[in-house]
C-alpha cells in the first residue's frame, strides 16, 4: 500500500491499483488520497474502493462494443441506423454494396434515395409507427444508377429524444426473385412458344367477361388448330413441328392486338381472346386475317412448308357467359370448319343452331335405348408400369345405336344427365361391370378390379351407397374390387357433403379416385381430408408430356404430392413410348391408354388378360 502511496499525487487521484486480499485473492481498488495538516503536523487520508465488479463490467461492455462493430462491419447482410425523416446514421459495407455505393457517398444520401419514390418509403414507415417491428418485408428500391433491387428487409422502431431511430438490415434477394417471377411464368406459359397456356388464357377470359358485362360489349373466343399438323410431325419429325408450331403462334400473335391474347392450349391447338368488340364482324374480320396468315408458306430447316387452319368461333353473350361454355362451343364450331373442308372459319351460334334438332332425335333414341338392351359396356385394361401386368379395368359404356352408330360416352351422357335417364343407366352399367369382374375373378383373375365412373347426379342420389351395397351383395363381388371414380370438379362442388358420401362408400371397403385430376379447382386441405386411394391425371396433361413441358411440370407434382400422401397414381390417356419412359422416370405406378389398348367388348378383354397375365 505505501508503494501505491508512493506514485499518487494531488493531480491523479482515483487511480486504479490491483492488491492481493489477505486471503491471497486479487482485487482492484480505486485509490483516492488527500494530504492535510492536522494540530500542525501533515496528515494524508486514504480511501480505498474495491471496483472489481465495476472494471469487469466495463471491459465486458467493451468487449461488446467491439462485437458489435465486428458484427456491424463484417456482416454480409446490409446493416444501417436511420432516423424516422430519412437521415442515414450509420450503414456497413455490404448495405453500400448493395446499392452500387461507396460508403461514406450512401452516408451523404437520404434513405429517399433509395425509393423510387417518396410515397414508397412513407408507406413502409407508417407501417413500421404501428407495428414498431417488421420482419422480411419484400421491397422493390433503387440503387445508385436507377436499376431496381428487391430486398429483404427487417427494422426496428426505437424511441429517441429526436422522435426515433431506425435499426434494421436488409439482404438482397433480386436473383431469388427474378427465379420466382420465372416459375411463375413458366406456369403460366406455354415452354415452347412462350404464349400463355391454357391456366392463363382462362384467367384473361374472366377478365375480359368481366369488363364486357360493365361496358356491355363483345368478346370473341376463338378456337384453331393446324390442319394437317401430324402429317408434318410424322414424316418431317418434332423438331420441324416445333418450329412450325412457333412460326405460327409469331404470326397469330401479328394478326391480334395488343390487348388480346393468343394462347397455345397443347399440341397444335391455339385459342385468340378478342376483347371489347362492337359486334361478330370484328371477330370475322381478325379470323380472316389468321387464315390468310397462316396459309402463306412458312420455312422451318429448309422446309417450305403449306399449312391451313380451321377456326370455330364463340360470341360473348350469345354463345355463353362463361369461360367453360364459350371454350366448348368454339371447339364445336372449329369441327363444323373442319367438316365444311377446313381452312374457313364458322360461328359457334349456327353450329348451335344446327345442333338442336339433332339433339331432339338423340334424345328420343335415347328414351328407347335402355328398353331395347342397345348399351354395350367395354373395358379399358390398367397396365402395372413395372411389370406390365393387367391390373384392373375401367368399364366405359357405350351406345349401340341403330341410328347414330357406336357412340361414346361424351356424346349422349349429358343429355342422360339432363333427362333423368343417367341414374338407371348408370345402375346398369354398375351391376354390368361388377358381374363381369366377378367372372374374371371365378375364371382365376382375382387380384383385378373395376373402375365405374360416376357422373355429378349418380353421385348426389339418396341411395347411392343402399344401390352400392346391393349390386355388391347380388353379384358377389368383393367391395375391394370395386373403385368409384368421380371427377375432382365432382367432388369439390359441395365439398362438406362429398366427404360425407366418400367416407361411407370407404367404410364398406370400395376404393375411392379422383378422375381427370389436375383439370378442377379442388384445394390440397380437402383432398388430404376425402378418404381416396387413387388419383388419376388427366389424359390432357399426358397428350403433351415431353421433356421440359409444362404439362410435364404439372405431371411430375401430382406424382410428387400423391406420393406424399401415400396416394396411388394412374396416367390417363398414354400413347406413345415417349410418354410412357417419362411417366416411369416420375414413377407413375398404372397406365391406360391406346398404347396398351383401347376399350373392348368383354370376350376382346379376355384375350388381353391371356397376352398379359394379372398375376
Amino acid at each position: 500500500m505505501m508503494k501505491t502511496l508512493a506514485t499518487l499525487h494531488d493531480r491523479d487521484r482515483n487511480r486504479i491499483f490491483r492488491h492481493r486480499k489477505k486471503d491471497g485473492s486479487i482485487f482492484d481498488a480505486e485509490i483516492t488520497s488527500f494530504e492535510f495538516v492536522s494540530g500542525g503536523r501533515r496528515a494524508r487520508l486514504v480511501i480505498a474502493v474495491d471496483v472489481t465488479e465495476r472494471r469487469i463490467n466495463e471491459e465486458r461492455l467493451r468487449d461488446n462494443e467491439e462485437r458489435y462493430r465486428l458484427l456491424f462491419e463484417r456482416n454480409l447482410a446490409g446493416v444501417f441506423r436511420s432516423t424516422l425523416d430519412g437521415r442515414i446514421l450509420e450503414v456497413n459495407d455490404s448495405l453500400a454494396r448493395i446499392f452500387g455505393y461507396e460508403r461514406e457517398e450512401l452516408l451523404a444520401q437520404t434513405s429517399y434515395s433509395l425509393y423510387f419514390s417518396r410515397e414508397d418509403r412513407q408507406r413502409v414507415m407508417t407501417r413500421l409507427r404501428e407495428q414498431r417491428t417488421l420482419s422480411n418485408v419484400e421491397l422493390r428500391m433503387r440503387k445508385r444508377d436507377g436499376s431496381p433491387v428487391w430486398v429483404l428487409e427487417n427494422m426496428t422502431l426505437l424511441e429517441t429524444a429526436e422522435g426515433g431511430n431506425i435499426e434494421g438490415t436488409i439482404i438482397d434477394i433480386s436473383e431469388r426473385k427474378a427465379a420466382q417471377e420465372q416459375v411463375e411464368y413458366q406456369a403460366y406459359h406455354d415452354v415452347l412458344t412462350g404464349l400463355p397456356n391454357r391456366l392463363l388464357f382462362r384467367d384473361r377470359i374472366s377478365v375480359a367477361l368481366a369488363h364486357a358485362r360493365r361496358a356491355r360489349r363483345t368478346v370473341a373466343i376463338m378456337f384453331l388448330d393446324l390442319d394437317h399438323f401430324k402429317l408434318v410431325n410424322d414424316t418431317l419429325g418434332h423438331t420441324v413441328g416445333d418450329g412450325l408450331l412457333q412460326a405460327a403462334a409469331e404470326r397469330l400473335v401479328s394478326c391480334v392486338r395488343s390487348e388480346d391474347t393468343v394462347a397455345r392450349m397443347g399440341g397444335d391447338e391455339f385459342t385468340i381472346l378478342v376483347s371489347d368488340i362492337a359486334d361478330t364482324r370484328s371477330a370475322a374480320t381478325v379470323a380472316q386475317k389468321v387464315l390468310e396468315s397462316i396459309s402463306r408458306p412458312i420455312e422451318v430447316d429448309g422446309h417450305e412448308l403449306f399449312v391451313t387452319t380451321s377456326i370455330g368461333i364463340a360470341i360473348f353473350p350469345d354463345d355463353g357467359t362463361d369461360a367453360e361454355t364459350l371454350l366448348k362451343n368454339a371447339d364445336r364450331a372449329m369441327y363444323r370448319a373442319k367438316e365444311l373442308g377446313r381452312n374457313n372459319f364458322q360461328f359457334a351460334t349456327q353450329v348451335i343452331v344446327e345442333g338442336k334438332a339433332a339433339r331432339l332425335s338423340l334424345e328420343r333414341s335415347l328414351h328407347h335405348a335402355f328398353d331395347r338392351k342397345e348399351f354395350v359396356v367395354h373395358y379399358q385394361p390398367m397396365i402395372e408400369v413395372g411389370t406390365r401386368r393387367v391390373v384392373g379395368a375401367e368399364a366405359l359404356i357405350r351406345w349401340l345405336s341403330p341410328e347414330f352408330g357406336l357412340m361414346a360416352p361424351d356424346e349422349f351422357i349429358p343429355v342422360a344427365e339432363e333427362t333423368g335417364l343417367i341414374l338407371p343407366i348408370g345402375e346398369w352399367v354398375l351391376r354390368t361391370a361388377c358381374a363381369q369382374m366377378k367372372t374374371w375373378h371365378r375364371a382365376g383373375h382375382k387380384e383385378l378390379h373395376v373402375a365405374v365412373n360416376l357422373s355429378a347426379r349418380q353421385f348426389q342420389q339418396r341411395d347411392l351407397a343402399m344401390m352400392i351395397e346391393r349390386i355388391l351383395e347380388d353379384t358377389k363381388l368383393p367391395a375391394s374390387a370395386l373403385d368409384i371414380e368421380i371427377t375432382e370438379s365432382t367432388a369439390m362442388h359441395n365439398a362438406k357433403s362429398s366427404l360425407e358420401i366418400l367416407t361411407g362408400l370407404k367404410q364398406m371397403g370400395v376404393r375411392i379416385s379422383i378422375d381427370d385430376f389436375g383439370t378442377g379447382y379442388s384445394s390440397l386441405s380437402y383432398l388430404k381430408e376425402f378418404p381416396i386411394d387413387t388419383v388419376k391425371i388427366d389424359q390432357s396433361f399426358v397428350r403433351d408430356l415431353s421433356q421440359g413441358s409444362n404439362d410435364g411440370a404439372i405431371v411430375s407434382a401430382v406424382i410428387s404430392m400423391a406420393r406424399a400422401l401415400k396416394l396411388h397414381v394412374v396416367a390417363e390417356g398414354v400413347e406413345t413410348e415417349e410418354q410412357l419412359a417419362i411417366l416411369r422416370r416420375e414413377h407413375c405406378e398404372t397406365i391406360q391408354g391406346f398404347l396398351c389398348s383401347r376399350p373392348l367388348p368383354a370376350e376382346e378383354f379376355e384375350a388381353v388378360l391371356a397376352a398379359r397375365p394379372s398375376s
